[in-house]
């Protein structure tokens, strides 16, 4: 499949959540969406999912935190160019122009809304990584805008996610970090 949007669920704790973010979704996307589930989903949610065009692919349960996890999603996808999305996103609008970015650049990230990482709780949380990747939190810093791995975007071969996979590791590797 070309493109598509990605979810990721883990236990049953966001069904709801996710079922809105889906709902939200479809008013603006009528492309493929599809859901990666380490677990087994009850009938409801499955009808639910069903009912608006978001089939469930089981994936292997993982033991890694759900950090690492989701990092990991480039592995499950179907889609050639992916939107992940949170379960908890809510979508406000087209979103034709993120796979058009996918496309011309690879990989793309979301601004997490007006927090910057030159100050308060977004610095204290980028420098948790100084152990990692010292110049990636400095590079972090000077950008200012702080990311949201909620939703991301990637093309199918891009190496940034399996990097970023790896970067996630060793950072829950090293422990601290939330």
């Amino acid at each position: 499949m070309r493109q598509g949007v990605l979810y990721y669920n883990r236990g049953s704790r966001c069904l709801l959540r996710l079922l809105v973010s889906l709902q939200s979704l479809r008013k603006f996307y009528a492309g493929p969406v599809a859901i990666a589930s380490e677990d087994e989903t009850p009938k409801w949610f499955q009808d639910i999912s069903g009912a608006m065009k978001a089939p469930i692919n089981r994936i292997s349960k993982s033991e890694d935190h759900v950090l690492l996890a989701k990092a990991g999603m480039w592995k499950f996808t179907p889609f050639d160019l992916t939107l992940f999305l949170d379960a908890d996103t809510v979508v406000l609008g087209p979103i034709d122009e993120a796979f058009s970015a996918i496309d011309r650049k690879g990989c793309v990230v979301t601004r997490f809304a007006d927090w910057h990482t030159h100050r308060g709780r977004m610095r204290a949380r980028v420098e948790q990584w100084s152990n990692v990747d010292a110049a990636a939190v400095q590079r972090s810093k000077e950008y200012q805008w702080a990311i949201n791995t909620g939703v991301i975007g990637w093309a199918r071969g891009s190496a940034v996610m399996p990097a970023y996979e790896a970067m996630t590791r060793r950072g829950l590797g090293i422990g601290g970090i939330t």
